[in-house]
């Protein structure tokens, strides 16, 4: 069976949908003992760590059940706060002895699929690398900063560097450079961009100014790490195009209702190279 919950929700609202699931669950027992995959993607606005939290709370109330029906748990999720969630996780299954495999972005979602199933080993948990919004973290920038430089002499031998790099620029849609023009009022969606340009290391936010017809020209506070900043919001599309040549990005989040129309509006500037909906 499969479920999803989506839209950032709430630790009360994934405890109730975990309760749930460990209930459907746990009201026959197999011989061969039963599967949980917990987990997906890299989440965008999603909190892992909150979300988590409502997780752990199910599973301590289901913990006897857990245990007598032989189910296994294997968890896989990165997104904002990952390290901290799955920490949480980790803990409890060894707090409440519950067999829980827990892994980050450094494993394939579906490589836990072969493992839950028997088909592929289940590798050694790493540790937690430098990644989304790790600064978030108690000492996270601090221990990443830590780690000493790895030198790769054999690098040589994979050819030419600035060949590579030369022949993917041509081919990419964007680049560690690239700067974008938000179409929405997503001002959560810009916060996370902005996170994950600082966790990267970008000297400047990727967000170049927002577009958004149902209000006049003015300026947003955002965060860079723990440094306010103003992107601002035009307004026209034309304006924006206009007072930031060097956006090349259009993401789109327009409705059902405007996807159409601002999407062939953006592609009258030949300065967009790249355009993503997002309905």
């Amino acid at each position: 069976n499969y479920g999803e919950y989506s839209g950032a929700p709430s630790e009360q609202q994934t405890y109730e949908y975990a309760k749930t699931i460990l209930s459907l669950m746990t009201q026959k027992k197999h011989p061969q003992g039963k599967v949980l995959i917990t987990g997906g993607g890299i989440a965008n606005f999603t909190n892992v760590a909150a979300t988590f939290k409502g997780i752990v709370t199910a599973l301590t109330e289901f913990q006897s059940k857990i245990l007598e029906h032989n189910i296994s748990i294997y968890v896989r999720r990165a997104g904002p706060n990952y390290q901290e969630g799955l920490r949480i996780i980790r803990d409890v299954g060894k707090s409440l002895r519950i067999p829980i495999y827990v892994f980050g972005p450094e494993t394939h979602m579906t490589a836990i699929v072969g493992m839950a199933l028997g088909k592929k080993p289940i590798p050694t948990e790493t540790g937690m690398d430098f990644a989304t919004a790790n600064f978030l973290l108690p000492g996270g920038q601090d221990k990443a900063q830590a780690k000493p430089p790895v030198d790769s002499p054999s690098s040589a031998s994979f050819g030419s560097p600035t060949k590579s790099a030369s022949a993917g620029d041509s081919q990419s849609m964007f680049t560690n450079k690239s700067k974008a023009i938000v179409w929405g009022m997503q001002t959560r969606a810009v916060q996370s961009m902005l996170d994950f340009d600082f966790v990267c290391r970008r000297s400047e936010p990727s967000v170049a100014c927002l577009v958004y017809p149902f209000t006049g020209d003015h300026k947003l506070k955002f965060y860079w790490g723990h440094k306010e900043v103003l992107i601002p919001v035009y307004k026209k599309m034309s304006d924006a195009m206009n007072k930031h040549k060097d956006a090349d990005v259009m993401v789109n989040f327009a409705s059902l209702r405007s996807a159409y129309e601002s999407t062939l509006e953006t592609l009258e500037f030949p300065q967009i190279r790249t355009i993503a909906i997002i309905a």
